[in-house]
């Protein structure tokens, strides 16, 4: 009973309708229809399946786990790298330290060893040869030594 009254309504609605109108609703009612039943299918077959996407983000997934994997592994090694260059760098500091030391120390002796032998000459003794006295200049070898010492010094 129902779908006969609503029957008879569509008549009455459509009675009073031009037939311009008519057109009108009608193509929007076959274009309402192609969008329903059509373009879902369409768009099903478009777009990728669930199991395909994911498949993709499984691979993704795996991908992004192996990289970060490789990049802490790179981080390591890294910091391995920088410590060894770091422990170089402080044994080859001081292996030169120790070089200085023994060079500071070579001089301290020669300086010595100068210093002792100008104490037991006289800086300037005079020569006797012939009629004509010659002055033995004085031996600089001790003020050069203490001169290079004060400018290794003063460089470190």
């Amino acid at each position: 009973m129902i779908f006969i009254n609503m029957k008879f309504d569509v008549q009455q609605i459509l009675s009073t309708l031009t037939r311009r109108q008519r057109i009108t609703g009608l193509v929007i009612l076959v274009i309402a229809a192609i969008l329903i039943f059509v373009l879902p299918p369409y768009f099903k077959s478009v777009s990728p399946e669930t199991e395909e996407l994911k498949k993709t983000i499984s691979f993704q997934q795996t991908q992004i786990d192996t990289l970060n994997n490789n990049l802490l592994f790179q981080n390591r090694r890294l910091v391995d790298l920088n410590r060894q260059i770091i422990f170089n760098q402080q044994e080859c500091t001081n292996r030169i330290v120790e070089r200085e030391k023994e060079i500071m120390a070579i001089i301290d002796g020669m300086k010595n060893t100068l210093k002792y032998q100008n104490e037991r000459y006289t800086i300037r003794d005079s020569v006797m040869v012939g009629h004509n006295p010659r002055i033995i200049n004085e031996d600089n070898s001790y003020k050069t030594l203490c001169d290079l010492e004060k400018k290794i010094k003063k460089n470190n």
